[in-house]
């Protein structure tokens, strides 16, 4: 049996026999809620690091990342995203995506919110949340193992 966790970019699945699934039956311990415990917790600190990493002129992308948890079957799911509705409503309003992948504009267009002419035709992204989850994967996964061991005593 697999259970298969996803984090932000980063896949963690987690293999176990049939009969280490029986095995932590026999002990009684409901196997399900580790993992949802270590997910959801992973999933708060992927959130807390990605703060940390996104830029900031006004806060509102940092205010903007939130974590969601999820639960389908065998799978296990802490997303961690910049969310357009924080942003303003609308997913035209989601520039996360662009702080973080980079963006194309107009050379010479005045921007009256920066109150000056954009000058280059590309603007680099910031990788915010790819540098979280290369930071935080090691953590993450030290995290699952300490969770699954604790729970085994």
């Amino acid at each position: 049996m697999d259970h298969l966790v996803r984090l932000m970019i980063t896949t963690i699945k987690i293999n176990g026999s049939d009969a280490v699934i029986n095995s932590l039956s026999r002990k009684r311990l409901n196997f399900s809620n580790v993992i949802q415990t270590a997910v959801r917790v992973a999933g708060i600190q992927i959130e807390k690091q990605a703060k940390i990493n996104a830029p900031s002129k006004t806060g509102n992308l940092r205010r903007s990342i939130l974590s969601e948890y999820s639960h389908v079957g065998n799978t296990y799911t802490s997303r961690v995203t910049p969310d357009y509705k924080t942003l303003g409503g609308t997913p035209e309003k989601n520039y996360g995506i662009f702080v973080e992948m980079g963006h194309a504009q107009e050379p010479g267009r005045y921007v009256p919110a920066i109150g000056k002419r954009l000058v280059a035709s590309w603007v680099e992204g910031k990788w915010y949340m790819a540098k979280t989850g290369i930071q935080m994967k090691q953590q993450v996964e030290n995290n699952l193992k300490n969770a699954f061991r604790k729970a085994m005593i």
